[in-house]
């Protein structure tokens, strides 16, 4: 049984050294991605699982799981849960009666167009998909998982952020990049107690003021994105070490950007800042490493990286 104070960091130990030791509590079925001979599974695999009840972890990515079963509410101690990787279309409602878990990965559920992943100045930045899979909603049962620390949910082809998350209130880590969402409504400052968020490659054009109620964050990321200003608030992060904000159309930065006295790093590989603007960024924030230059900070020639084309 859990134990009643939750440890993440001894969890994630104890998990890591039980996978693949035949321990019924912790249990992997992951098939390498570049794996074409190994077994495939195309609905729920229960006969290998056991008694439901004790899983603490299930790691299930790189199959072709399209739904998943009612019987998912029989994992009651499931702390750990991996899907990425799967063509998944939806979730069932009594997926929120899984209120043990904490960790929830749904990477990858819709087919990317890889030209559109990573051909960002040729395409634009917005995402293609090939199919009809990802997981475009999530049912109203999800606010139930009020102990869920973090969830990545990139590449799934959510046109919108599901209200249901905006209720998670201990959600420490959030990724919902290279999505299709086209509007960050006000609601994401109600996640106050997020440290990481990742809202990159998206359709939304701006940001709520609401983003500035988020004051542990400590990353953002907001990377190809049609955002031409970001809000006044953003100095409200006080806590904000890192913050990427490349390959858009950002054109100003606001003055309330020198209130960031913890940001070490800001990342703003070509985007539309005049290089006078830049110079001003670099007086307002003395202490942050301003990166500008990708092929200086990767150590990539102009040479090299011309024949790489």
């Amino acid at each position: 049984m859990l134990h009643k104070t939750f440890h993440p960091e001894k969890f994630m130990a104890e998990m890591l050294g039980a996978i693949n030791k035949n321990d019924p509590r912790h249990l992997s079925f992951t098939r390498p991605l570049m794996d074409k001979e190994g077994e495939v599974f195309k609905t729920f695999p229960w006969d290998r699982i056991g008694d439901p009840s004790i899983v603490e972890s299930l790691h299930m990515r790189n199959h072709e799981l399209e739904k998943l079963p009612p019987r998912i509410k029989e994992f009651t101690n499931l702390v750990w849960l991996d899907l990425a990787d799967n063509p998944l279309l939806e979730l069932p409602e009594e997926f929120g009666e899984v209120r043990n878990l904490r960790f929830l990965r749904l990477s990858d559920t819709a087919m990317m167009d890889l030209t559109s992943m990573y051909g960002f100045e040729k395409t634009g930045n917005q995402c293609q998909y090939k199919g009809v899979h990802g997981i475009t909603d999530l049912p109203e049962t999800f606010a139930q998982l009020k102990k869920l620390l973090y969830l990545r949910m990139e590449g799934a082809r959510l046109e919108s952020i599901p209200p249901c998350i905006f209720n998670l209130n201990r959600l420490d880590y959030l990724d919902l990049g290279f999505n299709l969402i086209k509007e960050v409504p006000e609601e994401i400052g109600k996640l106050n107690r997020l440290t990481y968020l990742k809202l990159s490659r998206n359709n939304f054009t701006r940001l709520p003021n609401s983003i500035g109620r988020l004051k542990k964050l400590r990353r953002l990321r907001l990377d190809n994105l049609d955002l031409e200003y970001l809000p006044e608030s953003i100095g409200s992060l006080s806590n904000l070490e890192m913050l990427e904000i490349c390959y858009g159309q950002l054109g100003e930065v606001p003055s309330s950007i020198q209130n960031l006295k913890n940001l070490k790093h800001l990342y703003l590989y070509k985007t539309k800042i005049s290089d006078i603007d830049m110079n001003v960024l670099k007086v307002m924030l003395p202490d942050t490493e301003i990166h500008m230059d990708f092929e200086k900070d990767w150590g990539i020639s102009k040479e090299e990286d011309n024949s790489s084309e």
